[in-house]
């Protein structure tokens, strides 16, 4: 009897020596993990509102591009006309208030004779402005952020997640050293190392803050 009493203190000692060690590691990841994820949507946030900044000033800049390939097309079609009726100088001042990108796109159009007659549109590649040039770019950055932002959720979500497998230690390695009898405090804690150890490997390979 005196052995198994002995025997049976050595366990609950170990146990409570368990149990406080996981109530150390999981107080600390606890912390950490509520912080980082707490950093991650922060990041999120941020990169969503850039984001959606990017998305308007691409809406605005296409915009701009469409009307101010609406105006060069005017402008063409009533130089066409001039020159067409022979009002040279009419025509040369047309001309002059053509932008560069238009300027270079229709010496291409009039100087090649196989061409001639091909309509011109805002479409072809040599009447590519440089507002369309900038949309296209905020909307490339814009999608690009969004994508970042989406994995940030990711990030902050997983660390959320781990946050709650770790508060779930702090309970297993509270609650085990109430229980005398060993098996169900081993038991508990058994689970309680199990989540930590879910909880560890969930968040190892993640990206971390320190800012």
């Amino acid at each position: 009897m005196l052995v198994e009493g002995t025997r049976l203190e050595r366990l609950l000692v170990h146990g409570e020596l368990i149990s406080a060690i996981l109530l150390a590691i999981a107080t600390v990841g606890t912390a950490w993990c509520a912080y980082q994820s707490a950093v991650w949507s922060g990041i999120q946030a941020f990169r969503i509102a850039e984001s959606n900044r990017l998305s308007r000033e691409a809406t605005m800049l296409h915009l701009a591009a469409n009307q101010q390939a609406m105006l060069d097309i005017s402008v063409f079609l009533s130089y066409l006309d001039a020159r067409a009726s022979g009002r040279w100088e009419l025509a040369e001042t047309y001309r002059r208030r053509f932008r560069p990108e238009l300027e270079n796109a229709i010496g291409e159009w009039l100087g090649e004779p196989e061409e001639q007659g091909r309509p011109l549109a805002p479409g072809l590649p040599e009447f590519d402005s440089q507002l369309k040039q900038q949309a296209e770019a905020a909307a490339a950055q814009s999608n690009r952020l969004l994508k970042d932002a989406h994995h940030a959720n990711h990030i902050a979500d997983t660390y959320l997640l781990a946050t709650v497998m770790l508060a779930s230690v702090l309970f297993f390695a509270g609650v085990a050293t109430k229980f005398k009898h060993a098996d169900v405090r081993f038991f508990l804690l058994f689970l309680g190392v199990l989540n930590l150890v879910g909880a560890i490997a969930g968040v190892i390979l993640l990206p971390k803050v320190f800012e």
